[in-house]
């Protein structure tokens, strides 16, 4: 079954039996250990591992509460169907060079209550996974399960006191190949708050001198982005415009990532760059039409195809606008028609989540924000984690820097299409912002997900960026959507 062992400063026989009790395994081994300071926590947790009868040992601070009955049932089941060899509750996906893996918030996961001065409050350092186990480098020492059998190296003896033991003890099985993870469905309270003193400080020091060919760490990320089918979903019908890529394999790809969803109701309008319309003509099918674009930019193309008595017409539920060499990472479609299908009365437009190469979020929405000396510029959220995905949409006036967009037929003609002044997908925001203004809801999908491609550091994005900024800064209406803040 599993061993609890913790270190304490007193006998604390109510402890033994609080743990006993609230983790639903009979006969479970605790092993307490009566540390006034005498032994580092390495060396403590070393002899618990030695004296342990069972393979599975969790090591626990003395000051906590579980929120989660029969909590040791579930840490068995993560050991028996994975191949974790270390969980915790805490911890990050980066270990950068200074040693501090808190330091950069965006990459740490997992949900910790805290409780102090008689208030409780809730750290949520990632959304929940549920019953998953979400890939990290480290997991804070509050508290640390292992199956014995799969780690490849102890503590380390040469830490000395409370300090940086859970850091080398997770770097060292890293680099060794252990397969170290966050759980998400045990949940405690830590009654203190972790805090740094000199002691942590030169142990930091110590580590990131010794590691500093190794750091930055990084985990790897297993994210399955995969989502159930809205039920409703055939009731609607779905208009889907793709620019197409340069090359024509992209396009092709893109065309069978869309067919790959087995939409029951939808239509294709590809269009083409101003360079490869002959070429790209022989994709036709029943569900596909290809249309001639003048230039390389798709609002400037939809500003004369909008024209074309068949381009799009009130028929359908929903248009959804791809750019080119754009990856679909899950069934977007359904998830929209979802949103759409609750909120169809306030609908505005939807946005994706946008994913950069390395599976990180490049923003999931965004705002924009005045700093103290006046200047706007925008604050993406969540940009640089990984795992604050599939959380569910949420309404955001400004919509978000994604490829991928979705309307209506009756938005569109209330806003007059988009603005060409705009040579890149900048031109969703402004939309997104007309319609706010109107008064109906712009979502931003995080249970969406695509790759993006224009919102680079650009010469063209800056420029589009920089008239969009000055043109809220001009409209009093718009005005109202910046945020101050004092960076």
């Amino acid at each position: 079954m599993i061993t609890i062992g913790y270190s304490t400063r007193k006998n604390n026989e109510k402890y033994t039996d609080y743990l006993k009790k609230t983790c639903g395994i009979k006969n479970v081994e605790v092993i307490q250990k009566v540390n006034n300071g005498e032994k580092s926590l390495s060396q403590v947790y070393n002899e618990i591992i030695d004296e342990s009868t069972n393979d599975i040992i969790i090591f626990c601070h003395d000051d906590l509460e579980f929120d989660t009955s029969n909590w040791g049932k579930r840490i068995i089941k993560h050991f028996e169907k994975s191949d974790f060899g270390i969980l915790g509750v805490a911890g990050t996906t980066e270990i950068p060079k200074s040693g501090m893996w808190w330091e950069d918030k965006r990459k740490m996961i997992g949900i910790v209550n805290h409780k102090h001065e008689g208030k409780k409050w809730e750290s949520k350092y990632s959304k929940s996974w549920g019953d998953d186990i979400s890939e990290s480098c480290i997991v804070d020492g509050l508290f640390i399960a292992i199956d014995k059998t799969k780690i490849k190296e102890r503590f380390d003896e040469g830490v000395e006191g409370f300090h940086f033991y859970d850091v080398y003890f997770s770097v060292k099985n890293f680099l060794g190949g252990v397969k170290i993870g966050v759980i998400f469905n045990v949940r405690l309270t830590h009654l203190s708050i972790g805090q740094t003193n000199e002691s942590w400080e030169e142990k930091r020091q110590v580590f990131s001198t010794e590691y500093e060919d190794k750091l930055p760490l990084k985990s790897n990320i297993n994210i399955d982005y995969n989502l159930r089918e809205f039920k409703f979903l055939k009731k609607y019908k779905l208009k889907i415009i793709l620019s197409a890529s340069e090359d024509i394999e992209n396009t092709k790809k893109s065309i069978e990532e869309i067919e790959l969803f087995n939409l029951p109701n939808y239509d294709i309008n590809l269009i083409s760059n101003d360079s490869n319309y002959e070429e790209i003509r022989g994709l036709e099918n029943k569900n596909l039409k290809v249309y001639e674009g003048s230039f390389n930019e798709q609002s400037k193309n939809l500003s004369i195809l909008k024209w074309e008595d068949d381009f799009i017409d009130e028929s359908y539920d929903l248009i959804f606008f791809i750019d080119k060499n754009v990856k679909l990472l899950n069934n977007i479609f359904s998830s929209i028609c979802e949103i759409y299908h609750k909120e169809k009365n306030i609908f505005g437009c939807a946005f994706t989540t946008s994913i950069q190469g390395d599976k990180s979020i490049f923003s999931s929405k965004f705002n924009i924000v005045k700093n103290k000396n006046n200047r706007l510029n925008l604050s993406l959220d969540s940009n640089g984690s990984f795992y604050n995905v599939l959380n569910g949409y949420s309404e955001n006036k400004t919509g978000n820097l994604s490829d991928v967009f979705a309307t209506t037929y009756h938005n569109i003609i209330k806003n007059d299409w988009f603005d060409i002044q705009y040579d890149t997908n900048v031109s969703y925001i402004d939309f997104a912002i007309k319609c706010s203004n109107r008064k109906v809801k712009c979502f931003c999908d995080t249970n969406s997900v695509t790759t993006h491609n224009s919102f680079n550091n650009s010469e063209s994005f800056q420029k589009d960026l920089n008239k969009l900024l000055q043109s809220i800064s001009t409209n009093e209406n718009s005005q109202k959507l910046i945020k101050e803040t004092n960076d």
